[in-house]
């Protein structure tokens, strides 16, 4: 019997930072209370210390509808490990004419599991979003992880 190869990997809680990109879409948009509505997206992106990762965000906005006043971000690397982080932040205020909306959310981290169970730390989501197809690209970075 001989051993195993272990994959090789680097872990977000010693990383220290993190950096990745990749592509998503809106799959719902709902009511709640206070008068506005959450979105919920899903991502699909790499990253130099990971690899391949998907994501699904939910978004609560404000009456105004374009600041994000909670939500929460779940990050599912390539075996299975989760990274969660809360979310707030803003899009940019709807235009008559615009065919792309960005917005920037703050994220921090609030639990992980597997390798990523200590993770702790603050990040960014940026994102873009084609507002006929509801198809967007996103950019992540976060340190402290």
């Amino acid at each position: 019997a001989g051993v195993e190869r272990l994959e090789r990997r680097e872990v977000l809680s010693t990383l220290g930072t993190f950096a990745g990109h990749g592509i998503g879409a809106l799959v719902s948009r709902l009511p709640i209370p206070n008068g506005s509505y959450e979105t919920v997206s899903t991502l699909k992106g790499s990253s130099r210390s990971v690899g391949a990762f998907t994501g699904r965000v939910v978004t609560d906005f404000d009456v105004d509808q374009y600041h994000v006043i909670g939500g929460r971000a779940v990050f599912t690397d390539s075996v299975g490990d989760t990274l969660t982080a809360t979310v707030s932040g803003a899009y940019q205020k709807p235009k008559h004419g615009l065919t792309h909306v960005s917005g920037t959310l703050t994220l921090t981290v609030v639990s992980g599991t597997g390798a990523l169970a200590n993770a702790t730390g603050h990040g960014r989501l940026f994102i873009s979003q084609n507002v006929e197809n509801e198809k967007l690209k996103f950019t992540v970075t976060g340190s402290g992880f």
